[in-house]
Formats: C-alpha cells, structure tokens, sequence
C-alpha cells in the first residue's frame, strides 16, 4: 500500500508540474498574441529601441499571484484526498483481517483482500482534478469460483451476517 500511495504522490506531482508548464505556455502563447496585435510601426520602434525582439518576463510577480492560490488549494486537496485513503486503506485492511480469521475459523475458502480501484465516476473527464481517484475495495476470491470486488460498506454489512454465523456455527460445535 504505502507503494501505491508513493506512486500516486509521484503521479500528483508530475501532473502538477505538467499543468503549470501548460498554463506557462498558454501564458507565453497569449503574449506572442498581443505581441502581434501591436501596430507594425509601434512593434518596429520598439524592437529597434530594445534588442532584437521584444521580450517579456515568464515569471512575473502578477504571474505568481494567480498560479500560487490555485496551486495551494491544488495541494491541500491532494493532501486531503490522501489522508482519507489512507483512513479507508486501514479501515479496509481491519475489516478483511476479521473477514479472513472468521473464514478460516469455520473452513471455508473464501479469501479476502484489500484493492485499489477506480470507480466509475472517477472515469469522466470533468471530475475535479487533483483528487486520488482511486478507492480501496474488497477483493473476494471463492476457492475454485468465481472472483467479486466488494465495497467497504457491502463487506461490513456481510461481516454482520459472518458474525452471526460464525455464533451459531461455534454454538452448534460446543453442543457436540
């Protein structure tokens, strides 16, 4: 797990210094933009009072004022996004270990483990970006059938039911 949260912090921070050199671009493209807007006779004036061409600072203090509260905010909801897997990641990791003590106990073969997967509003382009899409999930495996991936929430609910029997099943091998 602790990989997988490493190579979701290596992937923010790689999108994040792809989307600020994008904006960078597009900042530099609007510029160009303008440049070309001037007057022929202002933009030769001015090129022949400056050297060649007509330059502008990529990193000007305005430029960081609208990048910097954007990139903050960015930053604390990846940092929040995080710290919810990983609360999930470990309440899932509890639940499966009670899930697989209580198989084992009353011999059945079934194994529990945690995942990560990507549920399907996380597939659409408009979500919000910098949030970890991914989600912790309960992979089942039915020894000699067929494979399901469980929510949290439905492998709770069946843990409720797995007590139970596990109750009756003790119950039952204490009165013989």
């Amino acid at each position: 797990m602790q990989n997988v949260v490493q190579v979701l912090e290596k992937q923010y921070l790689e999108e994040k210094r792809t989307a600020l050199e994008e904006q960078r671009m597009m900042y530099e493209r609007e510029l160009e933009s303008l440049r070309q807007q001037l007057s022929p006779e202002r933009t030769n004036q001015h090129q022949r009072s400056s050297s060649d061409r007509l330059t502008f600072p990529t990193h000007t203090p305005s430029h960081h004022s609208k990048i910097r509260p954007w990139t903050e905010e960015r930053d604390e909801l990846f940092r929040q996004s995080l710290s919810r897997l990983k609360e999930q990641v470990v309440k899932a990791n509890t639940l499966v270990r009670e899930a697989n003590f209580l198989a084992k106990e009353m011999n059945k073969l079934t194994d529990y483990q945690v995942t990560l997967q990507i549920p399907a509003a996380n597939l659409s382009a408009n979500r919000k970006r910098g949030a970890i899409v991914s989600e912790p999930a309960i992979q089942v495996r039915w020894k000699g059938k067929e494979t399901q991936v469980w929510t949290i929430d439905k492998l709770e609910n069946k843990l409720v039911d797995m007590r139970d029997h596990y109750r009756d099943w003790k119950e039952g091998a204490e009165d013989t």
